[in-house]
């Protein structure tokens, strides 16, 4: 199956707007566009899971309500 990497920048830029996240992304060595753009999603998976997992010292739901 060929895909276009070309619509990958398109895909994170959707992704980003319509999820209301910012992202940045550097691939800071290597020439295959493969292995990069693997790398990138791979960097982003992780990242997603570190944004959504769940803190153990925090108790209930997050709030500022009285702190403020």
């Amino acid at each position: 199956m060929d895909f276009d990497l070309g619509l990958i920048p398109e895909f994170l830029q959707s992704f980003c707007v319509q999820g209301k996240l910012n992202l940045h992304l550097a691939q800071l060595y290597g020439r295959e566009p493969h292995h990069a753009y693997e790398s990138m999603f791979k960097a982003l998976a992780l990242a997603l899971r570190a944004a959504v997992k769940l803190d153990p010292k925090v108790k209930g739901v997050p709030s500022s309500k009285g702190v403020l």
